[in-house]
């Protein structure tokens, strides 16, 4: 089965075939999409899927890119990353800003207290970013893109969300750990979002939490 189509221009036969977000999309909803839904992230949009807990929800994004920012990065606007989030039910971070669907909070991945950008298994020469699942022009190695971005969904990813999808780690993540940067501080490595310890956002946070287990 193939998930993508390829075109080419009547006017310059020799030209590679090339896709467009389409196939992505098609890619996604074919290997992506059902086996997320067996891990309970019931609603979705074409790129981002959610997950409700007790206290809170996850959010799973592929982010692609722009062209200015493809082209600034030297990667196709076909690639994405595979962004993670997770949100307490009970912070009020912005909350006047995110949306509600039948009842139920369905935050964008940056409108997340806790976030995280998942790394490639698969080594890819068109570029040196371990985040960036690199897509090819003419879609050539978009299944091997697909499968293993889900791939790392399943494993890291799911650790993941279910390590962080409660009140208590969340809280003790705020009050005692930092974000996870290499050893430069240029390149997130784990889980980040609340800022620096001591930060009014982790104060905030913190406070959310604390007001919620008391109630």
């Amino acid at each position: 089965m193939t998930f993508f189509s390829r075109k080419r221009n009547a006017a310059t036969p020799d030209e590679r075939p090339r896709i467009s977000s389409r196939e992505v999309n098609s890619g996604l909803r074919a290997i992506v999409w059902p086996t997320l839904r067996e891990q309970g992230f019931l609603d979705r949009t074409q790129r981002v899927a959610w997950k409700d807990f007790p206290d809170c929800v996850a959010v799973v994004d592929f982010w692609s890119f722009n062209s200015y920012t493809a082209g600034t990065m030297g990667v196709t606007t076909f690639s994405f990353q595979v962004n993670l989030g997770i949100r307490p039910l009970c912070s009020s971070r912005g909350l006047e800003h995110v949306k509600v669907k039948d009842g139920k909070l369905r935050p964008r991945e940056p409108e997340c207290d806790l976030r995280r950008v998942l790394w490639k298994s698969i080594s890819q020469p068109e570029t040196e970013k371990p985040y960036v699942w690199f897509v090819r022009e003419d879609g050539s190695n978009l299944r091997e893109v697909v499968e293993d971005a889900c791939e790392v969904l399943l494993t890291t990813g799911m650790d993941w969300i279910d390590e962080f999808a409660h009140l208590a780690r969340i809280l003790n993540f705020a009050e005692n750990e930092p974000e996870e940067w290499d050893e430069r501080g240029t390149t997130l490595i784990g889980t980040w979002g609340p800022g620096r310890l001591g930060s009014p956002a982790r104060a905030d946070l913190i406070a959310d939490i604390e007001a919620a287990r008391r109630s």
